[in-house]
């Protein structure tokens, strides 16, 4: 699996049988700093991911084959998740996790007075 843009719909006339009722999209597969990984790529659309949506794409013909319901399709991209947040540069790992805030360290304890014992008048 793989994150994508979609950058644009593709419509045909002529499509093999196991693609007809499916909404066809162009995706730009994109590496982890956001940029584009590759060609664009068509996928089978069938969540409604529109055009500049982050999607999850697979390119697992088995994964066509299974959400179509088809043995025969020739479809290998198909979008599977579509992310909520839209901007691809909080995609990249940033390495290491977020580490907390260094605890401030605790005042030092104030010197204990020593008690003398009150003289007796």
């Amino acid at each position: 699996m793989q994150t994508a843009k979609v950058i644009g719909r593709a419509t045909a006339t002529i499509k093999h049988p196991t693609l007809n009722g499916w909404r066809l999209l162009v995706i730009q597969p994109l590496a982890l700093d956001g940029g584009p990984d590759g060609e664009p790529q068509l996928a089978v659309d069938f969540l409604g991911s529109s055009v500049g949506s982050i999607v999850i794409a697979a390119a697992d013909g088995s994964a066509s084959k299974e959400i179509m319901g088809v043995n025969n399709t020739p479809a290998r991209w198909i979008i599977t998740g579509i992310y909520d947040q839209q901007e691809p540069e909080n995609l990249a790992p940033t390495g290491q996790p977020e580490s907390a805030p260094e605890p401030e360290p605790a005042p030092a304890p104030k010197p204990r007075r020593k008690r003398t014992a009150k003289k007796k008048s």
